[in-house]
């Protein structure tokens, strides 16, 4: 008999973070989804630099402008260098991650963040 308990195909967890203000998430936050749910008004998520391994998910929970800056040397790909990007409409949905310094690559855009 096989115990399927080790499966070579593991859950992940996501960890939903809601936000209300401004905030900027850290490296220790890698992984995380963040939700502007409950927000007033807009919020920006103002990223780290981009470092390979780095990436941060982010969810339009409530009709508010929620805006996803990058550090004024870095970029999000298809993007200005220094450019944010935004959505407020519920169910956008952006997954970004760090492949090469310097450069944010958008997985995942739903909505999407523009």
């Amino acid at each position: 008999m096989t115990d399927r308990r080790t499966s070579q195909f593991q859950q992940a967890q996501v960890i939903v973070k809601a936000r209300t203000a401004s905030f900027a998430p850290a490296h220790t936050d890698i992984g995380l989804a963040f939700t502007n749910s409950g927000a007033a008004g807009a919020i920006t998520a103002s990223l780290p630099k981009a470092s390979p391994g780095a990436f941060y998910w982010f969810f339009v929970a409530t009709a508010q402008s929620f805006v996803v800056a990058p550090k004024a040397v870095d970029t999000i790909r298809g993007h200005a260098i220094g450019v944010s990007i935004s959505a407020n409409t519920v169910g956008n949905f952006l997954w970004l991650q760090c492949l090469v310094t310097g450069f944010w690559e958008p997985l995942i855009n739903v909505g999407p963040f523009a």
